[in-house]
């Protein structure tokens, strides 16, 4: 059975998703889609989970780049938060 449409916890069951994975304050902001498929394949579906991982664990999955890291690391620190390791 799959989520209702405000329970969701991946992209693939979210409809119009405005500029990101979801659309709460936590959510994942809007990355490619590659870099979003690791990142939900890796079981991280908002910010809060992704300041459990050092920004080198995010780097190591297939289809996470550069440019993807910057965008990432930024909605980190709007939200007051930070890679595992570092400081917000």
């Amino acid at each position: 059975l799959a989520p209702e449409l405000g329970a969701c916890r991946t992209a693939k069951f979210c409809e119009g998703r405005a500029g990101g994975v979801h659309n709460g304050a936590m959510d994942l902001p809007k990355i490619g889609k590659p870099a979003e498929r690791a990142l939900l394949n890796a079981g991280i579906y908002n910010l809060e989970e992704l300041a459990t991982k050092s920004k080198a664990e995010i780097a190591e999955l297939h289809g996470m780049g550069p440019k993807a890291i910057g965008v990432l690391e930024n909605a980190l620190t709007d939200a007051g938060l930070a890679f595992a390791g570092e400081t917000a």
